[in-house]
């Protein structure tokens, strides 16, 4: 009976696997047999997405071979970001928008490396960026910017003013998403803060207290440096459109000083994308500047107000806090401005 009965588990053993197996690899020729056929059936439109088709059909008539497969992997995988944005809204989840700027910069970064800038598009209805006529309505996630831009559009620049305005936009958009990111971690940052003050205050409490300070003081002023610099190109960028005045060819920056090592930057033997690196950081660095012009244009007005400061101590503190705002920030600009002139000129091409 022992022997019998160890033969009929031994038996169903077998046979449980036999099926278990049998069911795995019809389920893998299964789903192998539907990828081919989903391949074939949609050799000209590949993706889900309507735009990455329209990108596709562009694309395969300029590029051949290896690279012409190397760009449907990667627009795959970006199709598959593109629906997964798709998700996030539809569940209302990315309401600071990062994960779509993400999405954007990853489809700008695979068109700059199949030279297809000029085949991006803008919308699922197939406009083209290139296209002066089919300027978005509504491309901005921040409503001050959107609606700033909407002026801009009817004020009654011509199709070149337009496509330099709409990169500063662009730019400004990220610099937003930017700060929406450091606030972010800033938040994080204090909840992780006060739990560990919770689990260690019986253990170390004036330690941990000036550790805290020290994180949330340096936070917190990148903080205020980054909503600074929001305001005053947001600033900048009404100033233009209301005057309607785009800068030059040939004169990238409104600061002397920064223009100058741009131009001394342009005659040097710095490649495409070195160039565009510094020309970012020139950009930050006028930035101080224009920060310090304002500090400075404050002091001043404390000075000829002329307001008795014995009498009056809140006045003192705030006189003190912007003079050692506007030494700080001379001390800064001067030595970005060696740092940059040196570095500018290592590479400095006599002509």
């Amino acid at each position: 009976m022992k022997v019998n009965l160890s033969f009929i588990m031994s038996s169903l053993f077998v046979l449980l696997l036999i099926v278990t197996l049998s069911q795995s690899t019809s389920k893998y020729s299964r789903e192998l047999n539907e990828e081919v056929s989903l391949s074939n059936d949609n050799i000209d439109k590949p993706f889900r997405m309507y735009k990455l088709n329209q990108l596709w059909e562009k694309a395969s008539k300029r590029l051949t071979g290896q690279k012409l497969k190397n760009l449907m992997t990667d627009l795959k995988d970006h199709d598959k970001q593109e629906i997964n944005l798709k998700r996030l809204r539809t569940e209302g989840a990315d309401k600071d928008g990062m994960k779509e700027a993400a999405v954007r910069r990853n489809l700008k970064i695979i068109l700059k490396k199949y030279s297809l800038e000029g085949d991006i598009l803008n919308s699922e209805n197939g406009n083209s960026v290139g296209d002066f006529k089919t300027f978005e309505k509504s491309i901005f996630r921040d409503k001050k910017l959107d609606k700033l831009w909407q002026k801009a559009m009817d004020t009654g620049f011509d199709e070149e003013q337009l496509k330099l305005l709409k990169e500063e936009f662009l730019h400004h958009q990220d610099k937003i998403d930017e700060y929406h990111r450091l606030i972010t971690e800033h938040e994080i940052a204090s909840i992780d803060t006060k739990k560990d003050e919770l689990d260690n205050h019986l253990i170390s409490f004036e330690t941990t207290e000036k550790k805290t300070n020290i994180t949330t003081g340096s936070m917190h002023q990148a903080l205020e440096d980054k909503h600074f610099e929001l305001k005053r190109n947001y600033e900048d960028l009404k100033t233009k459109v209301k005057d309607r005045t785009i800068r030059p060819k040939g004169k990238e920056f409104e600061e002397a000083n920064v223009q100058k090592l741009w131009n001394l930057a342009l005659a040097g033997d710095f490649t495409r994308d070195e160039l565009e690196s510094l020309r970012d950081e020139l950009t930050h660095y006028q930035t101080r500047i224009k920060k310090l012009h304002f500090f400075e244009e404050q002091l001043n007005n404390e000075r000829l107000t002329g307001k008795d400061t014995v009498n009056q101590p809140d006045d003192v503190k705030v006189s003190s806090h912007i003079e050692r705002k506007v030494k700080e920030l001379n001390y800064k600009v001067d030595k970005v401005h060696n740092e940059l002139e040196k570095r500018i000129l290592k590479r400095h091409v006599e002509l």
